[in-house]
């Protein structure tokens, strides 16, 4: 059976979606409410009232979803998390406990791709990202992606 899934960091990058899960289709953009996006050794999501997060809804086969929890590290590093959104049920990856790190500069630039593909606000990376780095260390710069 295929579900929908929503994809907010590395996945949201067709082409590497292509690689992981060959069978995903995407369904298009989707503005998630009430959810932020935020940067640790990866991204992930978490609650915050009047925030959204920019991602891609895929319907993905079960081969798929068994690809992309080995890929996200689920159960461990990533949980899984159902919600509904104007009647629309699917699924994403929440990081787990603890939370740390910061991102590589190729990561970021893979999830900046995919923001440019679907024509989504780049600035929402640079957001994320401001909360992550401290202005006075070494800082990503997305200009020119």
């Amino acid at each position: 059976m295929n579900r929908l899934y929503f994809a907010y960091g590395a996945n949201i990058n067709i082409w590497d979606m292509e690689y992981r899960c060959p069978e995903a289709r995407p369904v298009g953009a989707l503005e998630l409410r009430d959810w932020r996006l935020e940067f640790y050794s990866h991204a992930t999501i978490e609650p915050h009232a009047g925030s959204s997060v920019r991602g891609v809804l895929w319907t993905l086969t079960a081969p798929c979803e068994q690809a992309l929890d080995l890929f996200e590290g689920h159960p461990v590093y990533y949980t899984k998390r159902e919600w509904t959104q104007d009647g629309q049920t699917f699924f994403f990856y929440e990081m787990t406990h603890p939370r740390s790190g910061r991102p590589h500069r190729d990561y970021i630039m893979g999830i900046a791709d995919g923001y440019l593909h679907w024509h989504l606000p780049v600035d929402h990376i640079g957001q994320a990202l401001e909360r992550t780095y401290d202005p006075r260390r070494e800082t990503v710069q997305l200009v020119g992606v």
